[in-house]
């Protein structure tokens, strides 16, 4: 199986640990996405987030810092034993705001596109709103 990768940089007017906290606490994480979160904040137990359409493992926790994740989607086109790795670092961009960089590496060919797009429909402007408020 092709599988590519995506690369995508982030500004949010928010401090590191606060975009970290919204992704990995299920609270939260299901209040900017309003969709169903759970164990995002655990590395012994499995996630799942936006009501189940994504599941993994969180191999990295870094608070404030460094997310990793083994993940995979339910897409038709994803192969139900295959998983991706996302890499996500936090840095201060020096205006009180946090530049994320954000790497996800062996998406299914097929699917990369979409998954491209959905990061930032689903959840980079979603973040960015809620986090306006």
């Amino acid at each position: 199986m092709k599988t590519k990768s995506i690369h995508q940089e982030i500004e949010f007017d928010a401090a590191p640990m606060l975009v970290y906290e919204c992704l990995v606490n299920p609270k939260k994480h299901s209040a900017f996405t309003q969709a169903v979160a759970t164990n995002t904040d655990s590395l012994t137990k499995p996630f799942e987030v936006y009501d189940g359409y994504a599941h993994g493992k969180n191999n990295i926790l870094q608070a404030g810092a460094a997310i990793e994740q083994t993940w995979r989607a339910w897409e038709d086109a994803w192969p139900e034993t295959h998983f991706s790795t996302i890499k996500m670092t936090f840095k201060s961009n020096g205006k009180k705001g946090t530049l994320l960089l954000f790497d996800q590496l062996d998406i299914p060919e097929a699917c990369a596109k979409s998954i491209d797009q959905g990061w930032h429909e689903h959840y980079w402007y979603k973040l960015q709103a809620y986090l306006a408020r």
